[in-house]
């Protein structure tokens, strides 16, 4: 089976707020995502995130796979929590993990990919998600 991966990165720093990762580093704005050709399944994606504690309180982020490429709809998987009651020289690492998916993707169409956190404003959160089609 043949692999190829797509790899987007960015920040979001408002809760409730949808932010669409589209940069990949030093690369710049990667985007539009284009599902690669001859590929038919999103296998999972590798993802880390990174969190500042700027204010106190707690939070939880995730990220949103959406757009043409997913024909049976957005895919949704969480990312990591965070909290604590000191917001100075504080920062929560979560470790690049894979989440396996399996889900059905159209080649050549768009996919996006979103980072949102939720529940206390508690600073900038930052993800990095490579996806794995085959």
């Amino acid at each position: 089976m043949v692999f190829k991966y797509i790899t987007v990165e960015g920040e979001a720093t408002a809760i409730d707020t949808k932010t669409q990762l589209t940069t990949q580093g030093s690369k710049g704005t990667i985007t539009p995502i284009q599902v690669p050709a001859g590929v038919t399944t999103l296998q999972g994606i590798w993802a880390a995130g990174t969190h500042d504690q700027a204010a106190t309180g707690n939070s939880s982020a995730f990220l949103r796979l959406e757009g043409a490429a997913f024909p049976q709809g957005p895919e949704t998987v969480s990312l990591s929590s965070a909290g604590g009651s000191v917001a100075t020289g504080v920062n929560h690492v979560m470790n690049s993990r894979f989440i396996p998916l399996g889900v059905s993707v159209v080649s050549g169409n768009e996919a996006e990919v979103f980072l949102e956190f939720v529940n206390e404003d508690t600073g900038t959160w930052h993800a990095v998600c490579t996806m794995v089609f085959s």
